[in-house]
């Protein structure tokens, strides 16, 4: 089973994550140049290996065939097909631990590169990004010795489907 029968790309001018949420890309762009909440991995496990686990949620913005492959250890699943899809759920994760640090985490950054700005834009501050996602926390737990928080396996978007970390 794979989650992608046809390969499309398509280049916009705007990110949609429905109807109401229209947010040019140029604008996303500036945000995240001027955002520093950028956790590198070793910062990443720094603040999981220190910090109370109610002081932190860790939200998982892939879609559920690539979640159920692999993700970190106690990462909230939102269970969705696309971020577009998905945006609602993960708004409403947020707002329920407003008060919390809001960590997300993707594959390679892309997805946290939309999602972290368009929460910022609705008002949330706290949110921590895993720098340039899970692929690389795999080369730093390797080439850092740093511990692995990820349990199982990197959806890949090839024929090999998965990468064995």
């Amino acid at each position: 089973l794979t989650p992608f029968s046809k390969l499309s790309i398509k280049i916009r001018d705007y990110l949609l994550f429905d109807s109401s949420n229209i947010i040019s890309n140029k604008q996303l762009e500036l945000e995240n140049k001027n955002s520093s909440n950028y956790y590198s991995s070793k910062q990443w496990n720094d603040l999981i290996e220190n910090s109370k686990k109610d002081d932190y949620v860790i939200i998982d913005v892939r879609n559920k065939y690539e979640t159920k492959i692999g993700s970190f250890v106690n990462s909230i699943d939102p269970n969705m097909l696309s971020v577009r899809e998905g945006i609602k759920d993960i708004e409403k994760i947020v707002e329920e631990n407003k008060s919390k640090k809001i960590l997300i985490y993707c594959t390679g950054g892309i997805r946290c590169a939309k999602v972290g700005p368009y929460l910022k834009q609705k008002g949330h501050s706290n949110i921590y990004q895993l720098k340039y996602g899970i692929q690389q926390y795999i080369r730093d737990i390797k080439d850092k010795q740093l511990k692995n928080h990820f349990r199982g396996a990197l959806y890949v978007f090839d024929n090999r489907i998965k990468e064995e970390i």
